[in-house]
C-alpha cells in the first residue's frame, strides 16, 4: 500500500514538473510556420529599435523573433529586422551605415536602402541622397518629396 502511494506521489510531481516546463517552454507565442525558440526572448521591433538606438547598434535589429503590424497588415520577423535597420540610420541619420542596407526589392518594388535614402533624404533636405538609390525608377520621386519638404519649410 505504501508503494502506491509513494508512485501516485513521484507521477504527480513528475507531472506538475512537466506541466511547468511545457508552460515555460511555449510562453511566447508561436505562429504556424515559425520555428519555435522556446529558450530565447522575444524580441518585438519596439523592444529591438529601442536597444539599438540606445546602444548604437543596428545589429540588435537581427533579434527580433516576433512578427508586428505595420500599416494594417502583419509583417514577418525578417522584414521586421529591415525596417528596423533603415528606421535606426533615418533616426541616427547614418548615411553610411543606409548604403550598407540591402538593395534587393521587397514585395512593394522597393527595397531596404531605397527606403532609407528616401526618407533620409527628406529628413535632412538632401536632394543628392537621392541620386545613391539602387531603384533609378524612384529617384525622381525621392527629389520631388525633398523639394516639397523644402517649399513647405
Amino acid at each position: 500500500m505504501f508503494a502506491i502511494h509513494k508512485l501516485v506521489i513521484v507521477c504527480s510531481v513528475i507531472m506538475l514538473i512537466t506541466v511547468a516546463i511545457w508552460l515555460w517552454l511555449f510562453q511566447h507565442e508561436v505562429r504556424l510556420g515559425e520555428k519555435i525558440l522556446p529558450f530565447t526572448k522575444t524580441w518585438t521591433y519596439q523592444i529591438a529599435l529601442q536597444a539599438a538606438l540606445r546602444e548604437d547598434n543596428p545589429n540588435i535589429c537581427d533579434k527580433i523573433n516576433k512578427r508586428y503590424i505595420m500599416q494594417d497588415f502583419g509583417v514577418s520577423p525578417k522584414q521586421a529586422q529591415e525596417n528596423c535597420k533603415y528606421t535606426y540610420a533615418i533616426e541616427k541619420n547614418n548615411i553610411d551605415y543606409c548604403l550598407t542596407l540591402s538593395i534587393t526589392p521587397s514585395i512593394g518594388g522597393v527595397s531596404t536602402r531605397d527606403v532609407c535614402l528616401r526618407e533620409l533624404a527628406k529628413k535632412l533636405n538632401r536632394q543628392d541622397f537621392c541620386d545613391l538609390m539602387p531603384s533609378r525608377d524612384y529617384i525622381l520621386q525621392c527629389k520631388q518629396n525633398v523639394s516639397i519638404k523644402k517649399e513647405v519649410e
